[in-house]
């Protein structure tokens, strides 16, 4: 399993950096979202990029942390 991204080059990397920056597990993001642990997965290891009607959750998620 990959660990932290330092440096955020891909999607997936972007929604583990800030999981972990939150100190949120798969399971809480996944449930702020609305989809599931395993999509959380697949979307920060690349396997599977979500689709459209998530967008707008996805980037509150991203940019709750932002200063």
């Amino acid at each position: 399993m990959p660990g932290y991204p330092m440096n955020p080059q891909t999607f997936g990397q972007r929604i583990r950096k800030t999981r972990m920056d939150k100190g949120l597990l798969q399971k809480d993001v996944a449930m702020i979202l609305g989809v599931t642990e395993c999509t959380i997965t697949n979307w920060e290891n690349g396997r599977r990029q979500p689709h459209s009607g998530h967008g707008p959750k996805i980037q509150l998620f991203l940019q709750e942390i932002k200063m």
